[in-house]
């Protein structure tokens, strides 16, 4: 995700091992991930060790937040893509993502601007879940 989030927003969106990062008025900068026990603060790899746990206070009421993608394999993202889930590749040499679903079938393509991505592209990119 790339859209800010207040922190009403960020509580209500983040799942079970994802990771956000935010930012207060002043600029402070926080990181916090969800576990099954409830949320902590963590380093930006989600490592919650030494860290206390998610308080509100007044500067994280009113921090913006982001939701960091969590990235899987390609043969992750197939499996989904079997299941009937949604899954979007994050290519770095495209301007956007792009999603695949039933109605969106996986083959070589070109995005936006004429840029073609190839197989070895989809094998060794990034890519996400869409729940």
């Amino acid at each position: 995700m790339s859209e800010w989030l207040t922190t009403g927003e960020m509580i209500d969106r983040l799942k079970v091992g994802e990771v956000a990062e935010g930012v207060d008025s002043l600029g402070k900068e926080y990181c916090v991930t969800k576990t099954e026990y409830g949320m902590s603060f963590c380093s930006s790899t989600g490592d919650t060790r030494g860290y206390l746990e998610f308080t509100l206070n007044k500067n994280i009421l009113g921090a913006r937040w982001r939701i960091l993608y969590r990235f899987v394999s390609f043969e992750e993202a197939m499996k989904a893509l079997k299941e009937g889930k949604s899954v979007t590749f994050h290519a770095e040499n495209a301007n956007r993502p792009i999603t695949f679903d039933e109605s969106y079938p996986l083959t070589g393509f070109y995005d936006d601007h004429d840029l073609f991505i190839d197989f070895s592209d989809l094998l060794e990119g990034k890519w996400t879940i869409e729940e």
